[in-house]
């Protein structure tokens, strides 16, 4: 697995479920918004500003929402490399 450095995060996209017909079509996930969805595999360290390291805003494990990233391919899999700054949120687990 990747160790990303400095402000990086490497991410596993969460696929958007497809619809199936009674007829048995497959109907592809509609994309509503900008958004993606992901899950943490890797974190950096973080950035340093003025000398102090800036933690990063999620932990491995985490789902979080995402936009942009580049996507590539690791040992067969698709995987997402980001900045900290691409995280819009984590997704809260329901209670």
């Amino acid at each position: 697995m990747l160790k990303p450095t400095s402000n990086r995060i490497v991410l596993q996209p969460i696929s958007k479920k497809e619809k199936t017909t009674a007829t048995g079509i497959i109907l592809t996930a509609e994309r509503d918004s900008a958004l993606d969805e992901g899950l943490v595999l890797a974190v950096g360290p973080g950035a340093r500003q003025a000398g102090l390291l800036v933690p990063m805003p999620c932990n491995v494990g985490d789902t979080v929402l995402y936009e942009g990233g580049v996507v590539t391919t690791m040992s067969g899999e698709r995987v997402v490399i980001c900045f900290d700054d691409n995280i819009i949120g984590i997704v809260a687990e329901a209670q």
